[in-house]
């Protein structure tokens, strides 16, 4: 995945602006498990991993690639799953369309308030009323397996990025403890090269975390994680508010492309 050189992305949560309101059904994102492991949640996971399977067989086919060989999955996130991110999802594919640098696009909730759940009606109405009739989602909840599948996870608000840093940094975490010790160089200089290479092809492996506000007008990247521009929750208001959304997350998705294209060139044959 595209990386600024001299640039960290794991970025502990302190480091980020806490200005935004607090939504009243955030709670921390529980790394422990995805959804509980009663019947109704393994009922609903089949349902959410059905219609997964089929967005994938119905997702734009991409015969080219970048130069470098390297497509892009991207994830958007929010909180629930049914406004801001399936807005920014439908929006997204509808910008990227068969574009070659993307290949699959999703997103998903750090909660699981809405599991299996379609999109807010006014989240739909608002797309439909920009022509994005071919959208389908149904809500999930953020994996620890998304940070390995995904290149770029996108949140919406400050929230969901606290919450997603957290869950990438326990991914690192684990990823470091079950790499093999080097044999004989405990606490030498080797030993420690050893520990920062492994951390760095962790690094390498983990999904990019940032806020999708982040991306700036002619791909300009915020020099701070999270020091972009905050896509409000509409959960709460009326239709307005989701006009809002949909008008902010196509600038967020053209910066984005524009973002990419600058860092990996524009993936078309030469």
């Amino acid at each position: 995945m595209p990386q600024e050189s001299g640039r960290n992305y794991s970025i502990p949560p302190s480091a980020i602006d806490k200005d935004s309101a607090p939504d009243p059904r955030h709670r921390p994102l529980d790394q422990s498990t995805i959804l509980p492991p009663h019947s109704l949640s393994a009922f609903l996971n089949k349902i959410i991993d059905f219609r997964r399977t089929f967005k994938k067989t119905t997702t734009m086919t991409v015969t080219k690639t970048t130069p470098a060989g390297r497509q892009v999955n991207v994830l958007f996130v929010c909180l629930g799953n049914i406004c801001r991110s399936p807005m920014a999802e439908g929006v997204f594919r509808n910008v990227a369309s068969s574009h070659p640098l993307i290949s699959e696009i999703d997103s998903a909730g750090t909660g699981a308030y809405h599991a299996g759940e379609s999109p807010d009606s006014r989240t739909m109405s608002t797309l439909r009323r920009h022509n994005v009739t071919n959208y389908e989602h149904a809500a999930r909840k953020v994996t620890k397996q998304d940070f390995l599948d995904f290149d770029y996870l996108l949140a919406m608000d400050k929230h969901n990025l606290r919450d997603l840093l957290d869950v990438r940094e326990s991914v690192l975490v684990s990823m470091n403890k079950s790499a093999p010790a080097s044999r004989g160089t405990k606490g030498t200089r080797a030993a420690t090269a050893a520990s920062l290479a492994a951390s760095g092809e962790a690094g390498a492996k983990v999904a990019e975390v940032r806020l999708f506000g982040d991306f700036g007008a002619g791909g300009v990247l915020h020099e701070r994680v999270g020091g972009g521009e905050v896509v409000q929750d509409p959960y709460y208001g009326g239709v307005n508010g989701f006009e809002e959304v949909y008008q902010q997350v196509v600038r967020f998705s053209k910066s984005f492309m524009d973002y990419l294209e600058k860092t990996q060139g524009s993936g078309s044959e030469n």
